[in-house]
């Protein structure tokens, strides 16, 4: 009731311990929980998570351009851990400026940079690795879209920070969803919660009778409170549903919440929503869902570092003079996960030198891959299809009961790619490839 734990810590600071022995610091930790200090082994530390390093170990920082040394920030600053330092007040002065500076300045400044890319590629990029690229949380998308004009130039833009804010406002408010069904029931049973996913679809594509409610009320208010009053525009705020109801958006919105969740959906079901000219009121039964798995977070250098694996296996192979089967089969893996880092990130120079140079040694890679997937993966002549422009190879996938392809694209000279066939794209009505081969379709194009 005192904001003490059981042990009888202070919750706020280092309890009984740090008044008996002195001030918090010398009860063994800097500004944060009790930490063993000497022969005082009945204080050891009880969490671990919010412990600090002691000043003296913490390096200088490097000098910035000017000559300055950047300015450190506290985290704890603006909170009751920071009440123990004397230099509280500046510190807390230190985070205001910085925050003013993010949000004057940075937030601006990356609205303009985004604002300066094709459609094309802002339909491609990776908002979360985009933002965190220059120093901008998720929170303030709101604030990037509110420096982003309404203008038809920029619709494109305004369209997809919409879609993030939405689609990340709908994985919070289902996972409320299904912490509350777990506490009322008493249980977490899996068909419950499939259920419970079912039914939150037709939430969102307005097949569910409490639909229109909850667009105006639940994820409207919850996108405001998330992402802050200059997320939406006064019309967009009093009715969010227009505003997202268009065929396209409800698509990419079921798609990118379905691939933020981990919620996987039957084939039939899949096709059926993405082909429809008309998505709204689209019905999804339990039967629809087959699972929920969960989800991994990936960014730009985990495919990067891995295609450098793949790419650096693949040439000293090649140097041994091994089996230029497996050559082939590593560049096309390596080149894979380039592309992925490639769609994470599409300004960086090293990944697009890989895609090049990799294009280059796959020039002679013709129907010898095709046989060489067959042999090392096993698959039958029945599985693998040739197609006009690429080399496809097709394998079904054995996770699921739907037996999902799971197919690669190899690009090739002589011929691309239809413009509206790459996957995740709104004419191609597929979902957004994935990293595991389960009920996905991969496609490196």
């Amino acid at each position: 009731a005192e904001g003490k734990d059981a042990e009888g810590y202070d919750a706020f600071g280092g309890g009984d311990g740090a008044a008996e022995y002195g001030n918090f610091e010398e009860a063994g930790a800097a500004q944060d929980l009790p930490q063993p200090i000497g022969l005082y082994s009945s204080y050891n530390q009880l969490d671990a998570r919010r412990s600090s390093i002691p000043q003296e170990m913490v390096d200088p920082p490097e000098p910035a351009e000017n000559g300055a040394p950047p300015k450190p920030l506290n985290p704890d600053a603006w909170t009751a851990f920071c009440r123990f330092d004397p230099k509280c007040s500046q510190q807390m002065e230190d985070v205001a400026e910085a925050t003013r500076l993010l949000v004057n300045e940075v937030v601006p400044a990356l609205a303009d940079l985004l604002m300066s890319l094709p459609p094309e590629t802002v339909q491609r990029i990776d908002l979360s690795t985009e933002l965190h690229r220059y120093g901008v949380n998720l929170r303030h998308l709101g604030r990037v879209r509110s420096c982003v004009p309404a203008t038809p130039e920029c619709v494109v833009l305004r369209q997809q920070l919409l879609l993030e804010m939405v689609a990340r406002t709908l994985k919070n408010v289902l996972r409320d969803y299904q912490r509350r069904w777990m506490k009322s029931n008493r249980s977490t049973s899996e068909q419950g919660m499939l259920f419970l996913v079912a039914q939150f679809l037709n939430l969102i594509t307005g097949a569910h009778v409490n639909s229109a409610d909850f667009w105006r009320q639940r994820l409207s208010t919850g996108l405001v409170q998330r992402f802050g009053g200059s997320a939406l525009l006064p019309h967009e705020k009093e009715a969010l549903l227009p505003a997202c109801n268009s065929p396209h958006f409800l698509k990419a919105l079921v798609r990118r919440f379905t691939h933020m969740t981990g919620i996987r959906i039957t084939t039939l079901a899949s096709t059926q929503f993405y082909e429809d000219e008309s998505p709204h009121g689209f019905e999804f039964v339990l039967a629809d869902i087959l699972d929920i798995e969960p989800v991994v977070k990936y960014m730009h250098v985990v495919d990067y570092g891995q295609g450098l694996m793949l790419v650096h296996d693949a040439d000293h192979r090649a140097h041994a003079g091994r089996d230029q089967r497996v050559v082939d089969r590593l560049r096309v893996l390596s080149r894979h996960r380039f592309l992925l880092a490639h769609n994470s990130v599409p300004g960086h120079d090293d990944t697009l030198e890989h895609i090049r140079s990799l294009q280059k040694k796959m020039r002679n890679v013709r129907l010898s891959m095709k046989q060489a997937t067959v042999e090392s993966e096993g698959l039958d002549d029945s599985t693998v299809t040739q197609v006009a422009w690429p080399l496809a190879v097709t394998k079904q996938a054995s996770s699921n009961g739907e037996g999902s392809p799971v197919t690669v694209h190899i690009d090739m000279p002589g011929g691309a790619p239809p413009a509206d066939s790459a996957p995740g794209s709104p004419s191609s009505g597929e979902p957004t490839p994935s990293r595991s081969e389960p009920a996905t379709n991969v496609e490196v194009v």
